[in-house]
């Protein structure tokens, strides 16, 4: 038992009880008061009763009207945050767009580029043609640059949005 004690001093168990204690014999006066309360009230057990059902009546309007705030409440929070995650979303989706619509007309152009040059060289012969599939070659690296410039711009923005 000594030794229980000096354990529980250390680890504080002792205030814990004592508190615990202090807390059921509270809890146990109150409910001894509100039955002699009761018992002995000037009123009769009809009238007491009447008065037990309006105080109940009242406490569950009181909760039924705080129920009905938080629920609006919440209700409002829950579509301010659904609009503000869609907003988030279409702002995602259009750097995606943009990204992926940049990388696009580059590509064109470097094809386009590719194609006058293989019909002047067409025109030209010889070296020419050499030096068109020069360009050909550097328009395709540049339109694949371009794709794997676009793929990582939408991998990017994907990682973003998951964040």
């Amino acid at each position: 038992m000594f030794v229980e004690e000096i354990i529980g001093a250390f680890t504080g168990q002792n205030k814990r009880d004592r508190h615990r204690q202090v807390a059921i014999g509270t809890i146990l006066g109150l409910l001894t008061g509100a039955a002699a309360g009761i018992l002995l009230a000037p009123q009769s057990g009809k009238e007491t009763r009447e008065d037990i059902c309006e105080t109940v009546n009242k406490g569950a309007t009181i909760v039924r009207d705080k129920a009905q705030e938080a629920y609006e409440i919440t209700k409002d929070t829950a579509k301010d945050v659904g609009s503000q995650v869609r907003n988030w979303g279409k702002d995602v989706k259009d750097r995606i767009d943009e990204a992926t619509s940049e990388k696009a007309r580059a590509s064109r152009a470097a094809a386009r580029d590719a194609r006058m040059e293989a019909r002047a060289a067409k025109r030209h012969g010889g070296r020419a043609v050499s030096e068109a599939v020069e360009s050909a070659k550097e328009a395709g690296e540049a339109v694949k640059d371009g794709v794997e410039a676009g793929a990582e711009a939408v991998q990017e923005s994907v990682e973003e949005a998951k964040e």
